[in-house]
């Protein structure tokens, strides 16, 4: 029967243990992760929540040691004595000795000090709680604004690998026109520098995607994670029809000759036939100053847990003063002892009350630090909500000043796109040159990397926004 039950409790221990494992957050290669998948793994893997849940697991602890003095303290003991002696005859004498006790000890009344103690751990406990939820929420903050910045990086890489695309297109136009005539080898020569500039730039691209997708990592506490891929939010409905890693790098030029006649005027070419930008969305965050600033008053969990600690100092001026209390406890005994079985008993049973006369001033004193405790508790709570006012009403200006700068970096990118548009047509029918088809196209690309950078900034000043309302 008892091998049955140890059998049942090794399956059962198994089970859980698998269980647990099969729960455990892991990334599969080539996943393509969400944000809010990123921040759930940064949770579970982050070392920093492991650190703030074990110092929440430490003041559980002291909660049950300040408990234990409610409950009666029982003592044991127990001797044997060996005793040899020669007499004056010289006669060797062993005298055994033996003895047993049991005591007991229990608090009657303390005038409130233990339940001051244990409701001060219960505090501490409840502000470290608050420091775990901060810790999440910081975490959080710092996944997202990795993950903004690694979805930037990847747009950006497409806008170069589109660049890339505009170049080669470019210098099939120019050998065209110069092996027919129409235009001098210059223009072959500054398309085939633009086109080298622009693989440079796509390179640089790739390595910030690549530093980009490192520090997320590091955020999630996954520094070895394996190659993923990070879906599109919100406001980067970002389409991506062809893959920057495709983009070719080499010193080679282009090779083909006939440039396109039937889409050339609208700047189209083999690979890419849309604008990259067109599928980036904007949403605006709608929150009024006033609401964002009561919303972090009532939930930021590191002003919770200072004004808990603030509570604390209160309290321990409270304890401090009832050391000029009496503390009254009752005790038993009950003991054995002798040389020959059967032993010696007898027992006791009374109550004392213990008071400190005079220590020193030790009491005093330790008044006096907890006073001045709680005067720093009380400043530390007036500074910190000084700080969430400044960092709310910093991180609101930002955010309406990034939703104004959209807009006008959207209107830059349709402009530049219908100069470029011109310009490429002026040269296809032979009327432009170069240098202005140069400008276009580095006008044009520069304007959709600023409008990307503006939803970049919206979405970090938001982001900001969110942490500063303490918002997960």
């Amino acid at each position: 029967m008892n091998f049955f039950k140890i059998l049942f409790f090794i399956s059962l221990i198994v089970i859980t243990f698998q269980s647990v494992k099969a729960e455990e957050i892991t990334i599969n290669k080539g996943e393509v992760l969400t944000l809010e998948r990123c921040i759930d793994i940064a949770i579970s893997k982050n070392p920093n929540i492991d650190l703030a849940d074990s110092t929440t697991k430490v003041y559980e602890s002291r909660v049950g040691q300040v408990k234990s003095g409610y409950l009666p303290q029982i003592n044991l003991s127990s001797g044997y004595n060996r005793l040899n002696s020669i007499t004056n005859v010289g006669i060797d004498r062993d005298n055994n000795s033996y003895s047993g006790s049991v005591g007991v000890n229990q608090l009657i009344y303390d005038f409130g000090k233990t339940p001051t103690k244990v409701k001060i751990q219960d505090l501490n406990l409840g502000s470290s709680k608050y420091d775990l939820d901060d810790t999440v929420i910081s975490i959080a903050y710092s996944v997202k604004q990795s993950y903004y910045n690694a979805l930037t990086a990847k747009i950006s890489k497409d806008i170069h690998t589109q660049s890339i695309n505009q170049y080669e297109q470019h210098l099939r136009q120019a050998k065209a026109f110069f092996e027919v005539g129409t235009k001098p080898k210059i223009d072959v020569t500054t398309a085939e520098v633009n086109l080298s500039n622009a693989k440079l730039n796509y390179i640089k691209a790739d390595n910030l995607y690549k530093n980009a997708i490192a520090n997320l990592n590091n955020a999630m506490g996954m520094p070895d994670a394996p190659e993923y891929d990070i879906d599109n939010i919100f406001a980067f409905k970002h389409i991506d029809n062809k893959r920057a890693d495709d983009i070719e790098i080499s010193s080679k030029s282009g090779s083909e000759n006939s440039p396109r006649q039937e889409d050339d005027t609208v700047l189209k070419s083999n690979v890419t036939k849309y604008n990259i930008i067109d599928n980036l969305t904007f949403k605006k965050y709608y929150i009024g100053f006033e609401d964002a600033l009561q919303t972090a008053f009532e939930n930021r969990p590191d002003l919770k847990s200072t004004i808990t600690k603030e509570e604390v100092a209160n309290e321990s001026i409270k304890l401090a003063k009832k050391d000029y209390l009496p503390v009254l406890s009752g005790a038993a005994s009950y003991g054995l002892g002798g040389r020959e079985f059967p032993l010696d008993n007898g027992w006791s049973v009374g109550a004392n009350v213990t008071i400190s006369v005079f220590n020193g001033f030790l009491t005093k004193k330790q008044i006096d630090e907890a006073k001045a405790n709680l005067n720093v508790a009380k400043s530390s709570v007036e500074i910190l909500k000084q700080n969430i006012y400044l960092q709310v009403k910093q991180a609101y200006i930002n955010l309406t000043e990034a939703e104004k700068r959209i807009p006008v970096a959207e209107m830059t990118v349709d402009q530049a796109k219908e100069y470029f548009d011109l310009a490429n047509g002026r040269y296809n029918v032979g009327v432009g040159n170069s240098i202005e088809m140069q400008d276009a196209e580095i006008n044009y690309n520069n304007a959709q990397l600023s409008y990307v950078q503006a939803l970049y900034d919206y979405n970090v000043a938001r982001s900001n926004l969110e942490k500063a309302m303490g918002i997960k």
